[in-house]
């Protein structure tokens, strides 16, 4: 029970971050959330629980989780007010160009050549 009561009110900060980073991801955006996240994890749980692990035991652990998810969601509201989210734009398609793919289900080329070679009378 003693879990539950410090890491699941935490995911309620982690929807906020994944909601904020859906919508600038959207965009074309696709870095800053993943730096975002990469410093919530790495550079903010795992050495707050690896500093604290001898203070609180495994409670560094689970106190990690609510810390860690509200570095990540402060980042993602500061990022969706200020970043420069909402010029990012997702490149054009690139024009397609040569021949389309023989996908085998016609008739072969070389069997419709073959075949207007032939002579009438042959047939």
């Amino acid at each position: 029970m003693h879990i539950n009561n410090v890491g699941s009110w935490s995911f309620v900060l982690f929807g906020v971050t994944i909601v904020l980073f859906g919508v600038v991801r959207a965009t074309g955006a696709v870095t800053p959330p993943l730096i975002i996240l990469f410093v919530a994890m790495l550079v903010v749980r795992v050495p707050f629980a690896w500093a604290f692990r001898d203070a609180m035991g495994a409670d560094a652990v689970w106190w990690s989780f609510p810390l860690g998810a509200a570095v990540s969601a402060v980042l993602a509201l500061l990022y969706y007010r200020f970043g420069g989210w909402r010029k990012a734009r997702i490149a054009p398609p690139a024009p397609a160009g040569g021949a389309a793919a023989d996908t085998g289900v016609a008739t072969p080329a070389m069997d419709g050549e073959a075949a207007a070679e032939v002579p009438v009378s042959a047939r």
